[in-house]
């Protein structure tokens, strides 16, 4: 298997997902393959390849717990109050050391999105989000 879905994490950038829940089923259904013995190395398109069935699940369970925390950090800005996408993509990025550029706000905009259709966030108006 080989592609983007096990993105760069250590990137000065997001390499981003515009649906988190997309991305998590992505790696649902190649943690799915690995344990059917079907997928034994992971040839990215930017890392080094993983060459095991443990270290595919390692860098799988990293990938879902960087998602999850993105998550939290954006529960965690909405907690002082009502909040703009903008200040909202700037602050996860400079919590996450990242530079602030496109794939990072179309990013937390998908975080957005799927945080308030699951009923987590709710939008304040055009652009502006709150808990």
């Amino acid at each position: 298997v080989m592609g983007d879905a096990f993105t760069g994490l250590d990137m000065p950038f997001f390499h981003s997902h515009v649906s988190p829940n997309r991305y998590r089923a992505a790696l649902d259904r190649v943690e799915g393959l690995v344990n059917q013995g079907r997928v034994e190395r992971i040839q990215s398109s930017h890392l080094d390849p993983w060459d095991n069935p443990g270290a595919i699940r390692a860098a799988i369970s990293v990938r879902r717990a960087e998602v999850d925390r993105i998550d939290a950090a954006i529960l965690a800005e909405l907690a002082d109050g009502v909040k703009s996408l903008e200040q909202l993509w700037r602050a996860v990025s400079q919590s996450s050391r990242k530079t602030t550029d496109f794939r990072g706000l179309n990013m937390i905009q998908g975080h957005l999105l799927e945080l308030a259709a699951a009923g987590r966030v709710e939008s304040a108006g055009r652009w502006h989000w709150t808990l």
